[in-house]
């Protein structure tokens, strides 16, 4: 790289030691390959169906063995020691046109894991093992089954079944693998050496059936290592360097080890690393358990900006190639990290995380690093050329266990949150103080930050907080986080968390939320209190108490709401005028019949009435009134009457007679700019007779007229005549007005249509009602 790398000189034995292990590969190795399926046939059963059908098993069991294990000199059958059956070699047939290359490919895959050359190891078949639910095989070692027998490989065929993991150990290290499998094309695989004691845990439903093979080598070979590697003094050593390391405050939270061979973002996982890739991992992944720290692999990248002076023979003023540049100065480079995975196969959702050069190792690792990508921005004006330089590496993330929230959290909320559920989850979901000391940590370092620029941070905390069971916790991301950076989108989370909370708390909690947020977002904050409804689990006495305490803030807050303006916010953010649809009204309404207070919300239409194109008092309050029609104790309220004349008033000031027919071509006018041309265009406006009007102005005061007329919105096309010098305004009278007037007379109808049928009850039982008659006789005349 031709930038200059600052790199970690404060680790220069932590590095000494990681170069030590020169070794490849692990005790043991797993995946999962997704392979056709053998043609398996075995002697007196005929071929096998995949998965493994329960009628095929049951036939298998009674053509196998019990089978036995090895005590001292002795071969035992004990169920109570190993509970499964056998199958001998010599009575199974694999074949079929793609098994060869499969086998090959396992043989290859458990050679590189184990650190031995693939050309040297041969995979023997030995047995088919089968077992039933309940099927288990103690801890125990393999003994030398056949000549040159170093490992043995175990491949899982489909078949439905539950438990039965392998538990893998070697020196003061133990790994877990789930070797279950039922898709009919893939297989789960397994190897690890003879001297590795290991246990099949109990079957805890259907059967679990394998493929035991003997992984041997030429019984002259003398290079094959024929033991896992131990590294048992270097994972000491490195374990304490990383715990002087995690104890040195002024140090960097965290290390990255950068890999030496290449791995996709897709396909990075610990199980896909590849010989002293692998070692390295392994030993770190353990010194790292003793250490207290986190290990996890991730996606270097590294983007370079470089200013260039133009040396090739071109003509102009440069060339794609970068070949063509000479570099000159570096203007930015930039380092971050993604594609997360950690040992147990997991790939927490991290996002990106920025890196300091510093942190790499080891030292000189990118000295002669050749960028994935390199493009040309060639001199444009003022700009000279830039050489864009991209690269990618595989790394090895070493963090501080106590300090990991505070990484995580510059980069991502959400991410610090992933990374706490991920404790949970490994504490077997056991809330302890450990894990409550995490999440109040959360807490004490979230960051309020603008709602464009922050993560889903917020949703992630409010699904954790049912799990913790710790009201402290949750009533204070509420009150400190949740309430102040409110959004919509969180409502369902929102309204969980509130209902594990006493009514008090919970109370306590909405009214400041209607205090802070409701003149903001009087939709989303209505939708939330009915959604609460649904969720919250109180007697009757306490749910009304509650929602009356929110009504009543409601109420106060509700002239101000109807009232504002549009407003700037946060920025360059223009946040709306909120408005009060059709759902809102209803929500309004309900959450007042909830909470028993109908008699206040009989002074609302007042509110209401002050603002009408707020309240869309002529489109959102009808539709209201249609749903509150079908709830019987809003229907029969004096609220509900209120709001019903409101909106009736309203229509019929407006519509009680059809609009009327223009009588000649004069437009109402208001424009207060004086200038000679507005003067005109004035004139034009008023004349009753005057249709057309031409104007030969220059571009800026054409301009200018066209704002005029867009401005206020007057009745007239206006279109450039592109003639002669200057060019001509032509602008021609139209009758846009009324036809907005008449589209707006017949919505008027059909809503006044729904007004008469959900009329007040007192209303209709006497049927002299002077609204309802006017109503009546205004849709008469509708033509």
């Amino acid at each position: 790289m031709e930038s200059e790398i600052l790199y970690q000189e404060e680790n220069p034995r932590l590095e000494e030691l990681l170069n030590c292990i020169n070794r490849p590969g692990d005790f043991c190795i797993s995946g999962r390959v997704a392979k056709p399926m053998p043609r398996l046939e075995v002697e007196e059963m005929g071929v096998l169906s995949f998965p493994v059908p329960k009628s095929q098993i049951e036939e298998l069991i009674k053509s196998a063995d019990q089978a036995p294990y090895g005590k001292g000199t002795q071969t035992i059958v004990d169920v109570s020691v190993r509970n499964c059956w056998e199958i001998n070699a010599n009575r199974i047939s694999l074949g079929g046109r793609s098994w060869d290359e499969t086998i090959h490919h396992l043989n290859s895959l458990a050679a590189d894991g184990l650190g031995c050359p693939p050309e040297r190891l041969n995979a023997e078949l030995y047995k088919m093992l089968i077992y039933e639910t309940g099927g288990f095989f103690k801890p125990h070692r393999d003994t030398e089954k056949a000549d040159g027998m170093i490992a043995t490989l175990t491949i899982s065929l489909p078949v439905a079944g539950t438990g039965g993991e392998l538990l893998v150990r070697h020196k003061d290290r133990e790994i877990t693998i789930q070797m279950n499998v039922d898709d009919p094309s893939e297989l789960a695989y397994a190897a690890f050496y003879a001297d590795c004691q290991h246990e099949i845990k109990k079957v805890s439903s259907g059967y679990r059936i394998t493929l035991v093979y003997n992984l041997c080598i030429q019984p002259d070979d003398t290079e094959t290592p024929q033991e896992a590697p131990d590294y048992t003094t270097e994972i000491d050593a490195i374990a304490e360097e990383l715990v002087n390391w995690c104890n040195n405050d002024k140090s960097s939270n965290k290390l990255i080890w950068i890999l030496e061979h290449e791995y996709s973002q897709a396909g990075l996982s610990f199980a896909a690393l590849k010989n002293g890739d692998r070692a390295i991992a392994g030993a770190l992944c353990a010194a790292a358990e003793q250490a207290e720290c986190e290990l996890y692999a991730s996606i270097v990248h590294i983007n370079e900006f470089f200013s260039a002076w133009y040396t090739g023979q071109g003509y102009g003023y440069g060339s794609d190639d970068p070949l063509d540049y000479e570099i000159y100065e570096l203007i930015e480079d930039q380092f971050w990290m993604d594609s997360w995975a950690s040992p147990d196969g997991r790939n927490p959702n991290f996002g990106k995380i920025s890196i300091d050069q510093y942190e790499l190792m080891p030292a000189g690792v990118l000295d002669d690093a050749v960028p994935d990508e390199e493009d040309v921005e060639e001199a444009t004006g003022n700009a000279g050329a830039t050489v864009d330089r991209a690269y990618h590496f595989a790394a090895l993330v070493l963090m501080k266990r106590t300090r990991i929230l505070d990484v995580l959290i510059k980069q991502s909320s959400a991410a610090a949150v992933t990374w706490v559920v991920e404790e949970l989850e490994r504490n077997d979901g056991r809330v302890d103080d450990r894990i409550i000391g995490l999440a109040e940590k959360l807490v004490d370092v979230w960051p309020i930050t603008p709602y464009y620029f922050r993560s889903n941070g917020n949703s992630a905390m409010l699904r954790l907080l049912p799990a913790l069971h710790d009201q402290r916790i949750s009533k204070r991301f509420l009150r400190e986080v949740a309430i102040r950076d409110y959004r919509e989108a969180e409502n369902d989370e929102f309204t969980t968390v509130l209902s594990t909370l006493g009514p008090v708390d919970a109370q306590e909690i909405l009214c400041a939320l209607i205090r802070i947020q409701f003149t903001q977002f009087p939709e989303k904050i209505l939708k939330l209190l009915m959604l609460l409804d649904h969720k919250i689990s109180l007697p009757d006495n306490q749910r009304k108490h509650l929602f009356k305490k929110c009504s009543a803030e409601i109420f106060q807050i509700l002239p101000r709401v109807l009232s504002s303006k549009m407003e700037k916010s946060d920025y360059f953010h223009e946040r709306k005028r909120p408005t009060l649809g059709k759902e809102a009204l209803k929500n309004l309404f309900v959450l007042f019949w909830r909470a028993d207070a109908m008699d206040t919300a009989q002074f609302v239409p007042e509110v209401l009435e002050k603002y009408p194109k707020v309240a869309l008092l002529d489109r959102s309050v009808p539709k209201a009134l249609v749903e509150l029609s079908e709830i019987d104790d809003v229907f029969n309220s004096e609220a509900y009457a209120s709001l019903w004349y409101v909106s009736t008033n309203y229509l019929l000031q407006r519509s009680d007679i059809p609009p009327e027919q223009p009588k000649d071509w004069q437009i109402s006018v208001n424009i207060s700019c004086n200038c000679k041309h507005c003067r005109n265009l004035r004139k034009f406006c008023e004349n009753p007779e005057q249709q057309v009007a031409r104007f030969p102005l220059k571009k800026d005061l054409r301009a200018h007229l066209h704002r005029k007329i867009d401005d206020h919105q007057l009745d007239l096309f206006h279109e450039t005549e592109r003639k002669g010098r200057p060019y001509t305004l032509v602008c021609t009278k139209n009758r846009a007005s009324y036809e907005r007037r008449l589209k707006e007379y017949a919505k008027d109808i059909d809503k006044m249509k729904l007004l008469i049928e959900i009329a007040p009850s007192s209303n209709k039982s006497n049927g002299g009602d002077e609204e309802l008659t006017k109503l009546r006789d205004a849709v008469a005349q509708f033509r």
